[in-house]
């Protein structure tokens, strides 16, 4: 048996990593590949997508099984995301990821705001790489308890190396804060400077604009006069310049429209950053995309997901009680649940809940949609792709499977392995570095399947019992895997 047949093999041959390894000539990368594919394909019909020549994403697995609800030939498809992938931050373009019933789930990344990524880039992908052992060291500092593990923390007496880590993140920002103000005061000697020359300009400006206005109302009356006398030229004018204006916009959104089209996308659900205590608008909700997209129906979720799972590690299971913050503008997406009694009186323009209730509340939105009769394609995204955008993705795939929808012929080890190499790694989760940052989304997503227990999180009504029965047995699996790979990449 392979290793990597295995979850521990898996996740041990990417803790291994500081960055993950794509590409054709990797070996580990195109088993796990092919395996994910093989395990996908038990269960439903779907369409190869090649991916290498040329490279169409680079962020995207080098062949993509792609669900048969595309309405035109895979090699026009094809043609279509190669002229539209640029609309899209990393060129992520939408694939479907899961088939229910008549409803697809797809997986993207957000519109492009501007002609280059930059602008997108987070302060995360500054941070410096650190070698294997600080990673598993930093992996390892307290979840919560687990008898097996213990008995070998309890002598460790090696410095904790998330508190090294962080003090060098805060004396490198300390310098960079330093470097701003001494360029800040230097700025301010020569605005100074700038002013006084500034001043003495103006006078002599002044006596020169006095005899440009004289010219410009002289100009005027000069126009007003060939207005009378052809209106209508200045008329086609005017109509000529607003569509030299919006024609380089409109070509750019309808390449996306069409590929959208192509996929029976009607429903877009962003999840969106939150910045203070206003949400960030990251795509199709922005003010500058509503008059394309309007025809969509578009859910704008504020979920600040990375920046309170660092609180995940420390607090453990008391993680459910954590409190966070949604604002209740019109801009947010106020969902079915009521949220009335969730309303904080001292900030009145957000809810205060904890943050798996508001997950739970999102997720039973997913659900709503997924249980409308209507054929349509849910297009789910934030901002790259590749952190929120999975977890939602997982927690369908394993929650439907513990419904008996999708997935049937798989075992849980087989589910959990598809889970984590396609949703995630083969998506370019950069799992290493998350754990650096102390962001464990993947651990977190299997540990909170035990709030989806319920009966009111089945798509069919299967009874509590049964989904419970299923979900830990997938939580228990995934657990006991993830910790025995820590400790084998460490030995």
């Amino acid at each position: 048996m392979n290793e990597l047949d295995s979850i521990e093999g898996l996740l041990k041959n990417y803790l291994k990593r500081t960055k993950l390894d794509y590409g054709t000539n990797n070996v580990s990368y195109n088993y796990i590949l092919s395996r994910s594919l093989k395990l996908l394909s038990k269960d439903g019909s779907y369409q190869k997508l090649s991916n290498v020549t040329p490279t169409i994403c680079s962020t995207y697995p080098t062949t993509i099984f792609i669900p048969n609800i595309i309405q035109k030939p895979i090699t026009e498809f094809q043609e279509l995301i190669k002229r539209s992938k640029k609309t899209r931050v990393r060129s992520r373009f939408p694939v479907g990821v899961l088939q229910v019933n008549n409803k697809h789930v797809l997986r993207s990344s957000a519109v492009r705001l501007s002609s280059t990524d930059e602008s997108l880039q987070s302060e995360r992908q500054l941070l410096k790489s650190y070698s294997v052992s600080h990673i598993i060291d930093f992996m390892l500092q307290p979840l919560w308890d687990h008898s097996k593990f213990q008995k070998r923390n309890k002598h460790k007496t090696s410095p904790n190396p998330k508190k090294e880590i962080f003090l060098k993140f805060k004396k490198e920002k300390e310098k960079e804060k330093e470097k701003e103000k001494e360029k800040e005061k230097e700025k301010e000697k020569e605005k100074e400077k700038e002013k006084e020359k500034e001043k003495e300009k103006e006078k002599e400006k002044e006596k020169e604009k006095e005899k440009e206005k004289e010219k410009e109302k002289e100009k005027e009356k000069e126009k007003e006069k060939e207005k009378e006398k052809d209106p209508q030229k200045q008329q086609n004018k005017e109509k000529n310049g607003i569509q030299n204006t919006t024609f380089k916009e409109q070509e750019f959104s309808d390449q996306d429209f069409e590929q959208e089209e192509s996929l029976q996308i009607k429903t877009i659900e962003e999840l969106n950053e939150i910045k203070g205590k206003k949400p960030i608008s990251i795509s199709e909700s922005h003010p500058y995309f509503t008059r394309y997209y309007n025809h969509y129906k578009i859910l704008n979720m504020p979920f600040d997901c990375l920046g309170t799972l660092t609180f995940f590690k420390s607090m453990g299971n008391d993680f459910q009680n954590y409190q966070c913050e949604i604002p209740s503008n019109e801009f947010f997406h106020k969902p079915s649940t009521d949220l009335t009694r969730f309303f904080d009186s001292n900030s009145p323009q957000c809810y205060r809940l904890p943050f798996v209730e508001l997950l739970k509340i999102y997720f039973k939105e997913f659900l709503q949609m997924l249980s409308q009769k209507e054929t349509t394609g849910i297009l789910i995204h934030c901002i790259a792709g590749w952190d929120r955008t999975p977890l939602f993705i997982s927690l369908l795939r394993l929650s439907l499977w513990a419904d008996g929808v999708i997935h049937q012929s798989l075992k849980p080890e087989q589910l959990i392995y598809l889970t984590v190499a396609y949703d995630w790694l083969l998506f370019h989760h950069d799992f290493a570095g998350k754990a650096r940052e102390g962001i464990q989304v993947l651990y977190f997503t299997f540990w909170f399947l035990q709030f989806l227990s319920n009966q009111n999180f089945s798509l069919n009504n299967t009874p509590s019992k049964i989904r419970k029965q299923k979900l830990n047995q997938l939580i228990n699996l995934f657990q006991n895997s993830y910790f025995q790979s820590i400790q084998r990449v460490k030995k």
